[in-house]
């Protein structure tokens, strides 16, 4: 019974989330080597399992899963449209049967569970239509020695997916000049998706191509060879530092926005309790006066 049981479990597992098919998991520890350090244009999926891809909506964000005291300012700043919230919470409520319901139930019900799952993932018409695209992709370029399909677990690197500014799942983003990626905002289906990735992700400027460099980057290149290898470390750790510096910065100005808004909030507070019973009894008066004088005509 407990065989079949886990049996079950992997099923309904592999409903949700199904293989990563040619695209290369990345972590935090290999993401830098295989994503700026290969030399390849790298496209890169982050998503969390239980979510799939139906958590489109910019509102949602990871920072503000792990700190909740940015919601506030960050949903009345941001504005972002909310369409998919039904989606999100039927892929939260995926993540409780999981994870709760095999604990309790016996394996009589397990069946039915899978089903359940399986119907409410795929009312999520992104669920459907990314990852088979994206899968198909992955296998185009599997071994590739010029394109990197990636994906990234953010329930597992929160760490990375909230440095490249994760705030929806799934968020896709290529990487070719910008150290921090660049966001994907075309159509998600295999044909615009394998169309990107031949036009914008092949070989580009650098030491392996020299070829498609103009003078100004070849003269660049030249430079930073000529370096040692402990100032070209130098040069990096500098340049990495400057990037999380820029983070902190952000994440000390949301904190600051977000207590101004608290404090304008309380003042707003405090002043409607101190002036709605004044202005209650004005207009008390004002209506009293306003019928006097009906009552005269």
């Amino acid at each position: 019974m407990f065989g079949m049981k886990k049996s079950l479990t992997f099923v309904g597992l592999l409903a949700i989330t199904g293989a990563n098919a040619g695209a290369v998991d990345l972590t935090e520890g290999d993401f830098d080597a295989q994503v700026f350090e290969s030399g390849k244009g790298a496209f890169v999926k982050f998503y969390a399992p239980w979510g799939g891809t139906n958590q489109r909506s910019r509102g949602v964000t990871l920072q503000a899963s792990r700190r909740r005291e940015n919601w506030s300012i960050r949903s009345s700043l941001s504005k972002k449209k909310k369409s998919r919230r039904g989606e999100q919470r039927r892929a939260c409520f995926c993540h409780f049967l999981v994870r709760r319901s095999f604990r309790i139930l016996s394996y009589r019900y397990y069946l039915f569970i899978i089903i359940i799952i399986i119907i409410v993932t795929n009312r999520c018409g992104h669920c459907k239509a990314l990852k088979p695209a994206w899968d198909k992709l992955g296998d185009e370029y599997d071994g590739s020695s010029t394109v990197l399909i990636g994906d990234v677990d953010c329930t597992v690197h929160q760490n990375l997916c909230q440095k490249y500014g994760v705030q929806g799942y799934p968020t896709l983003k290529y990487f070719t000049a910008n150290p921090m990626g660049d966001a994907y905002n075309g159509g998600r289906d295999y044909e615009e998706l394998s169309k990107f990735a031949k036009e914008s992700l092949g070989p580009s400027c650098g030491v392996e191509h020299m070829d498609l460099c103009d003078a100004e980057q070849k003269k660049s290149l030249e430079t930073k060879m000529a370096l040692s290898d402990s100032e070209l470390d130098k040069l990096i750790e500098d340049s990495d530092a400057k990037l999380k510096q820029a983070d902190e910065d952000l994440e000390a100005l949301l904190k600051g926005l977000q207590q101004q808004y608290e404090d304008g909030k309380k003042a707003k507070e405090d002043a409607q309790a101190a002036l709605s019973p004044e202005l209650a009894q004005l207009r008390s008066v004002k209506r009293s006066r306003e019928n006097g004088a009906k009552q005269e005509l």
